[in-house]
């Protein structure tokens, strides 16, 4: 019985599994199974709330870019009212007393009118969801930061509460027809005009440096909004700023610290580390005031003068470039047309100087605009008002007039264009070189606008001889003032959005159209003879001739 008993236990013994240990605990096959069980429990958790969290990113970012797209809808009609604003104007002005004197309205509807688009912009930040909010006190203060994960921080959450604007657009309609008798009353109170002065400078701002949206355009770093992200544009800036430095043939080497095309910085405050980076390389600051001085007025003389000299049956006079309109030019310029000249903002005038001694002008015949004090005993100055759009030059006195780039940078253009037909004499030529390009929330626009930055920055081209002398009535005052060494990045970054927000960009199209309304006729249009992509300014040439008058 005794030897049965032990047999059992032998085989009991022999045919049980083998108990598991784990640094001096048993663990039994029952608890191997339960933890088991408790790890793909906590796994599948995970993985739903994973799940959950993707989606409602993907919800949010969806909320983002319907705001985003409202935002844009609500600038454009706001651009719109302009025109509500003028026959609104024209029915309020003969409502005024006969002996009173006249009172402009303009500020007074169209506070009505942006005030409450303002207000509908304002609701619409409300909705955004609270992770995109401004992360530091330094991007509250000057709007201009973003979300430094790279979101695309297009609006600004000002609470954490989920309205979104319900207010109709027609709500603006519904202000403008205020009743007669009470445009009446309100235009005789003059306290009311003052504040509403007061409220359309505000609106200005809000529009210029202040705008929101085109703030956040500026530095967004969405991938379709992303100067930085879009490795066509990316590469043609970098090419652009090294060649002027002399750093062309090393660019990926030398910025490779730098990773530019990352999320990990603001586009201006990337522009900007780009700047210095390249200007901490040898030779740099020297390439660069060679840019300025030596490369681009050698290369206007040789364009401008391959205009005079072009011969139909030889394209190659015109050294780069190409007729696109008309086909059947056979003379653009007669050299022994022009007897005086004007060049509009000559800058140093240096350009003006070797144009006008080309056309084998004297110095009395040569006259060079400018905005500010220049010394340049070889151009006759001529003050010229931008924010008024006036030159000081007698009626009939010019026969060429050339803008090289500046028309995007008069704010009145229509009152510029006026003053060309008062210098100009019956016949005479107006050459422009402008850019190809709509005034639009798009990356050609970002482009051009970053290349304007880069100059600001780096105080070359328009902003290179005028730092230290700067008449009080330019529009725009890029002097040591607003871009020297004692002005904080912050500031800078500012002043060039406030520069940049003014630029008035139009498509050739667009050129023409406004200069033939004044009486100017196409004579030829000019390309540059190389593929869009060697020419991401969308640079062009157009000469026209006035009219006889």
């Amino acid at each position: 019985m005794a030897n049965s008993r032990n047999l059992m236990r032998t085989n009991v013994k022999s045919t049980s599994r083998p108990v598991s240990t784990c640094d001096g605990f048993n663990i039994s096959p029952a608890n191997n199974v339960l933890m088991e069980s408790s790890e793909n429990q906590v796994d599948r958790r995970l993985a739903i709330l994973e799940n959950l969290l993707r989606d409602h990113l993907n919800e949010e970012n969806a909320q983002v870019k319907q705001l985003k797209d409202r935002i844009l809808k609500l600038e454009e009609q706001l651009e719109k009212q302009d025109i509500r604003i003028k026959l609104l104007e024209n029915q309020a002005m003969p409502l005024q007393p006969p002996d009173s004197t006249r009172i402009e309205v303009g500020s007074l509807i169209q506070t009505v009118v942006k005030e409450n688009i303002e207000k509908q912009m304002e609701n619409l930040t409300v909705g955004i969801p609270s992770a995109i909010r401004f992360e530091d006190d330094i991007a509250c203060k000057t709007g201009i930061g973003l979300n430094k994960e790279g979101s695309d921080q297009i609006l600004e959450s000002e609470s954490a509460g989920t309205c979104t604007a319900k207010q109709p657009l027609d709500d603006s309609n519904s202000k403008n027809n205020l009743s007669k008798t009470q445009l009446s009353n309100k235009l005789i109170d003059k306290s009311v005009l003052e504040n509403n002065s007061k409220s359309e400078t505000n609106v200005g701002h809000q529009r210029g440096a202040g705008n929101r949206v085109f703030t956040r355009w500026m530095n967004s770093r969405d991938d379709n909004l992303s100067l930085w992200a879009n490795d066509q544009y990316r590469s043609q800036l970098l090419s652009y700023i090294g060649k002027i430095y002399g750093q062309e043939r090393n660019i990926r080497y030398t910025l490779a610290p730098l990773r530019v095309q990352s999320n990990k910085s603001y586009e201006l405050d990337q522009l900007f580390d780009v700047i210095q980076h390249f200007e901490k390389q040898p030779g740099a600051k020297e390439s660069l005031q060679q840019w300025q001085l030596e490369s681009r007025p050698g290369r206007r003389l040789v364009e401008i003068k391959a205009m005079f000299e072009y011969k139909q049956a030889d394209p190659s006079s015109l050294k780069g470039l190409k007729i696109s309109s008309p086909s059947n030019v056979k003379e653009i310029i007669n050299r022994t047309s022009i007897k005086a000249y004007f060049d509009m903002i000559c800058r140093n005038g240096y350009i003006t100087a070797d144009i006008g001694e080309y056309l084998h002008l004297n110095k009395e015949n040569i006259f060079g605009g400018t905005d500010y004090n220049i010394q340049n005993d070889r151009v006759t100055v001529v003050d010229v008002d931008l924010s008024q759009s006036t030159i000081n030059l007698a009626d009939n006195r010019v026969d060429l007039i050339t803008c090289f780039v500046t028309l995007h940078h008069v704010p009145e253009f229509e009152k510029m264009l006026a003053e060309f037909v008062r210098i100009l004499r019956p016949n005479g030529y107006l050459i422009i070189r402008e850019h190809d390009c709509k005034r639009e929330y798009k990356l050609p626009a970002k482009y051009l606008n970053f290349v304007h930055a880069f100059m600001m920055i780096a105080r070359v081209g328009e902003f290179g001889s005028i730092q230290n002398n700067h008449s009080e009535h330019n529009q725009v005052k890029p002097n040591d003032d607003l871009l020297g060494d004692n002005v904080d990045w912050n500031q800078q970054k500012l002043n060039i959005i406030e520069y940049t927000s003014s630029i008035q960009y139009r498509t050739r199209a667009e050129w023409q159209q406004k200069l033939e309304t004044v009486g100017f006729h196409l004579k030829a249009t000019l390309d540059y003879d190389q593929n869009s992509s060697a020419n991401p300014q969308a640079l062009y040439y157009a000469v026209f001739q006035l009219n006889t008058k």
